[in-house]
């Protein structure tokens, strides 16, 4: 048995739509790695977190 939306959309049909989602989920995880951490952070879809050069955003 396959999950066949596992990240995406149930109601999105193109294959550009599923990897429009997937692109989403990947830039917000990635901005999540790259931010320095120094209490509970929740990265919200939509919103970016700004790092500046010395690591505090």
């Amino acid at each position: 048995m396959a999950i066949p939306h596992p990240v995406g959309s149930i109601t999105e049909d193109s294959y550009e739509a599923e990897m429009e989602i997937r692109m989403e989920i990947l830039e917000r995880a990635l901005n999540a790695i790259c931010t320095p951490i120094t209490e509970q952070t929740v990265f919200r879809k939509g919103e970016q977190v700004e790092v500046t050069a010395a690591g505090k955003g």
